[in-house]
């Protein structure tokens, strides 16, 4: 789905490097800002990363020591998050002050737009790349889980190896060895 949703942002992108529009940059700047504060909210939510005891007796743990691929990719998701909001503002801000006269998109008159409008489609282009980049290695490890991949850590020769040696093994036939979720590593003969 976020690859999906990038495609469609990178075709927008494309459309507005073509047909540059007007952008509202005090708008644009408000939602950065208020986009950059929701992730750092979120960013310490999901730092919340330990054990503590409640009044009631019971402890209460958060996370697993950042195992978990779920925790993981919503960090990830939201550095990503953090970084583009920044990104949005300072684009925002240079389209808002056009702190050096740039020129004016091709066709437009003296009052028409500023080159500056081209910050927000570059902005979009390479955050939309960042995060083809930064969900790959989340998508990997989902579709290998789901293909019940055998796990990279685990070398199954030697393994195979080892479990013929073991008294009263005469052979070992139709070995399986694949992952389960973020941690565990199963395996059936």
């Amino acid at each position: 789905v976020v690859w999906a949703l990038t495609a469609v942002l990178l075709y927008q992108a494309y459309e507005r490097f073509k047909n540059p529009q007007p952008i509202d940059a005090p708008v644009m700047v408000v939602i950065s800002v208020i986009g950059f504060l929701v992730n750092l909210v979120l960013m310490k939510v999901l730092g919340h990363n330990h054990s503590h005891a409640h009044g009631s007796g019971h402890v209460h743990a958060h996370g697993d020591d950042g195992e978990n691929i779920a925790i993981k990719a919503a960090v990830a998701h939201v550095i990503g998050d953090i970084v583009q909001s920044l990104g949005v503002c300072l684009a925002a801000t240079l389209i808002w002050w056009q702190p050096i006269d740039i020129g004016h998109v091709s066709g437009s008159t003296e009052d028409g737009l500023s080159n500056w409008v081209y910050a927000d489609p570059c902005c979009t282009v390479l955050f939309g790349i960042m995060v083809l980049y930064t969900t790959k290695g989340t998508i990997v490890f989902a579709m290998n889980t789901m293909m019940v991949k055998a796990p990279d850590h685990v070398n199954q020769a030697s393994f195979l190896e080892k479990l013929a040696k073991i008294k009263n093994v005469e052979s070992v036939h139709d070995l399986h060895v694949w992952s389960m979720g973020s941690k565990e590593t199963l395996c059936t003969t």
